[in-house]
């Protein structure tokens, strides 16, 4: 019902063959580089973002989120782009597995257009975190109305003094295809309401309204395919492995997810044991 997406990135083992000399064979000859970038904000409120390289391999993981266990990876050179995998993943995805789940979330790292659409072409909802892709712009009027919103998708009335008042997400009508909003009439400008239809910005107005406490419940979801990939360094020793070559490694990560769900499938019968 709840899938999550995320990679993590294993360093190799063996260090990289040089260019310009011939090398011994214990060298990692299928790894290559890639170049993370990691953002924080500080107690003034300024962002800060620190950028590191690593050499190795990504774990390209589907997870169920209320259990924590792996459904769909793939094992890949550092490099490969995590949206690109991404999209073929969700669009090669077991017929089986689409039509059981209802929303897939991950972090902003897989916002954009085109992963968006094919979860939704599969059935499911995309709960992505977005990236401000507006330029300049803190807000955008909705047609010829006194509604404006953010590209986080917060909704505001504007009063005739220009005050911004904020609209509650109110739910989504299918059958029009738009997200319904309404202020509230303790913000003393009255009862205002206002349908946008996802074709407005289908990026800004998801499926799920982004403001709403449903879309951020699932987004929290999220979580859980980190603490798959914290198990995967911590339980299964990935941080000390000694493997060389992605065969190996897709070998290495294949034997620990069915040792995971091996696992929990003794522990859920155990649970069904009639006591002594």
């Amino acid at each position: 019902e709840s899938l999550a997406l995320d990679g993590k990135i294993i360093e190799a083992y063996a260090q990289r063959p040089p260019k310009k000399k011939k090398c011994e064979g214990r060298r990692d000859h299928d790894a290559n580089y890639t170049q993370k970038t990691y953002t924080s904000t500080t107690k003034e409120g300024k962002i800060q973002t620190k950028s590191a390289w690593f050499y190795g391999y990504r774990v390209h993981l589907i997870a169920d989120a209320r259990y924590e266990l792996p459904l769909l990876f793939r094992v890949t050179p550092a490099a490969n782009g995590e949206k690109t995998v991404a999209k073929e993943m969700v669009a090669q995805m077991p017929s089986w597995l689409a039509e059981r789940c209802d929303h897939l979330s991950a972090d902003k790292g897989y916002d954009g257009g085109k992963l968006r659409e094919i979860i939704e072409d599969r059935g499911m909802k995309p709960i992505i975190d977005i990236v401000n892709h507006w330029q300049g712009e803190s807000t955008r009027q909705y047609q010829d109305t006194d509604f404006v919103y953010t590209y986080k998708g917060e909704v505001y009335y504007v009063s005739d003094r220009g005050k911004l008042i904020r609209a509650q997400y109110k739910g989504y009508h299918a059958a029009s295809d738009t997200l319904r909003y309404e202020t509230h009439p303790k913000n003393g400008a009255g009862i205002h309401r206002v349908s946008i239809p996802r074709a407005e910005d289908p990026r800004v107005f998801n499926l799920i309204g982004r403001d709403s406490k449903k879309f951020q419940r699932y987004y929290n979801e999220r979580s859980a395919v980190e603490r798959v990939n914290g198990r995967i360094d911590r339980d299964y020793l990935f941080e000390d492995h000694r493997v060389r070559g992605l065969a190996k490694m897709k070998l290495h990560v294949t034997t620990t997810f069915c040792l995971m769900l091996a696992k929990k499938k003794r522990a859920l019968a155990q649970e069904k044991r009639p006591a002594a």
